[in-house]
Parts: C-alpha cells; sequence; structure tokens
C-alpha cells in the first residue's frame, strides 16, 4: 500500500491473522486508533479495517485452508461491498473494452 493512502479492506466473516511485512500505519482497529510499525503480527476480529498508510506498507490476511481458487476464498473470507462488486465491475468492463 502506497504512503500517503486511505485504505479500507473488505469485511472479514472470521477471525484472521495479520502480518504488516514493512511499513507503518495509523489503524482503526476493534473500535480503537492505534499506530503500527512492521514487522508487526495480530489477529482482526471480524469486520473491516480502516487505516492511513504513513510509510509505504506490504500486508498480508492469513487463513487456514487447503483452498487455491480466489474466487472461492474470497466467498468464504470475505463480504465485499455493493460498492465494491459495482466497482469490480465496472473495471472488468473497461479492460475488455480497451482489448
Amino acid at each position: 500500500m502506497p504512503a500517503g493512502s486511505f485504505v479500507m479492506g473488505h469485511s472479514h466473516k472470521d477471525k484472521n491473522l495479520n502480518v504488516m511485512l514493512t511499513g507503518k500505519i495509523v489503524m482503526r482497529k476493534n473500535g480503537e486508533i492505534d499506530t503500527i510499525c512492521a514487522p508487526f503480527i495480530f489477529t482482526a476480529e471480524p469486520g473491516r479495517k480502516l487505516a492511513y498508510v504513513v510509510e509505504e506498507c506490504v500486508w498480508q490476511n492469513i487463513y487456514a485452508t487447503e483452498e487455491t481458487n480466489i474466487e472461492k476464498l474470497d466467498d468464504m473470507f470475505i463480504d465485499k461491498s455493493d460498492t465494491w462488486i459495482e466497482y469490480e465491475k465496472e473495471c472488468v468492463e473497461l479492460l475488455v473494452g480497451a482489448k
């Protein structure tokens, strides 16, 4: 995630392991505001995380699963907002039209 970005993640359905590999962010998690610097590992409750990226950041959400199909993983672990789904459709249409 680039420095200077405001980032809102998808809403996660279950607890998940979060690993911040590089960077520094100011994040709202579990109702509180925290400044987090890499390396940092924590378990997040279900829901959505909001952050401001202070220094470029590399982030991972980790779930234990044998599934490898990205679409199935999305369905299993996250709730995409209607706004995101519409945006995703528009992006696909733009990409298909650009060919």
